[in-house]
């Protein structure tokens, strides 16, 4: 299969960035062995950058990663068989790990698929700063987990995760804000879909000893659907311990009959389908967009002036009707 990119590709095994460093969109990356970034290095990605990852080959961050993606010209995330049969098969690489000394990292126009954990990000960030921001991106197929993070901090707007293991995994607290995200998982011939969309809790088990922080988590216009998987509950959140356990939902449409016992919950529209375009599972079809008139999301979200995010996944203007939508799309007619 690596014959398939000839002499037109950037072949690196055990690639190490010592230094700051810029690619740009010429011809692929491929990396056979760990892509590391290492403490104090920042690795930038300019638009239309392409890195394909062999089967035991991870991105690991100890420094710095930047992503400058655009729309149409996104940086894609990926395996490295492109052949048929492997094409959508998740767990085709590891991921993409930011690990406690990591800070600042940003993905703007990212497209992370067919991963055995899309992201794991670990720890408190070293700084005031989240550890990862997230803009315009697409977490899809990943076995494990789209999101895994423990005790750490994420910010993400207008994001699509979808179809994974475990959509959105959060472990022992931390900070996480969520604008205008669609987490939706179904069923389908590559991943069985076991889990709620969205898990968060403050603790974790040691060898017996639970442990917990502190959670600080704002979900706002966000959707949190799944079906295929037997259940009704898309959202699980756990408590333990006297720490703070700060977790709203505001204007979000969830597929859950969880109440305001350990989080608040403010406008939220539950149990209500909300309308995608189009949802083909035997032949691995999404379009998470909102077409239908009727979709309840329309108009349903916080006002853009207090989520001040002027552009949804499509780089569509945010401002279109009386408010935002729910959800990383917003429906334009």
């Amino acid at each position: 299969q690596l014959e398939a990119y000839g002499q037109n590709a950037h072949f690196y095994t055990d690639k190490i960035i010592d230094n700051d460093t810029a690619w740009n969109n010429d011809i692929p990356y491929v990396i056979l062995g760990k892509l590391q970034i290492n403490n104090n290095a920042t690795l930038t990605l300019n638009e239309g950058c392409r890195l394909y990852f062999h089967a035991n080959a991870p991105l690991i961050v100890k420094g710095t990663l930047r992503v400058n993606g655009n729309k149409n010209n996104e940086v894609i995330f990926r395996g490295d068989r492109t052949d048929e049969y492997y094409n959508d098969l998740p767990a085709s690489w590891p991921g993409i790990y930011f690990l406690p000394s990591s800070k600042d990292n940003i993905i703007t126009y990212g497209i992370i698929k067919n991963a055995t954990d899309a992201l794991i990000v670990d720890s408190t960030s070293v700084n005031s700063n989240p550890k990862l921001i997230l803009h315009q991106c697409i977490i899809d197929n990943a076995l494990n987990s789209g999101m895994l993070s423990k005790n750490s901090s994420v910010t993400a707007d207008n994001t699509l995760i979808s179809n994974c293991g475990k959509n959105i995994n959060i472990q022992m607290g931390g900070n996480y804000y969520f604008n205008n995200c669609t987490v939706v998982a179904y069923s389908n011939s590559f991943i069985t879909h076991q889990y709620p969309v969205l898990q968060l809790s403050n603790h974790s088990d040691n060898n017996g000893i639970t442990q917990s922080k502190d959670v600080f988590a704002d979900f706002r216009n966000c959707i949190f659907w799944g079906d295929g998987g037997g259940f009704d509950e898309e959202i699980n959140f756990s408590k333990e311990g006297a720490g703070i356990f700060d977790v709203a939902l505001r204007n979000c449409l969830i597929k859950s009959n969880i109440d305001n016992s350990i989080t608040q919950l403010v406008n939220v529209i539950r149990n209500s389908d909300p309308l995608f375009d189009s949802v083909d599972t035997y032949n691995n079809h999404y379009n998470f967009n909102i077409n239908s008139p009727l979709s309840p999301v329309i108009d349903a979200g916080l006002d853009t002036s207090i989520t001040a995010l002027p552009y949804d996944l499509n780089h569509q203007n945010r401002i279109f009707g009386i408010k935002t939508d729910i959800g990383c799309y917003e429906k334009q007619n």
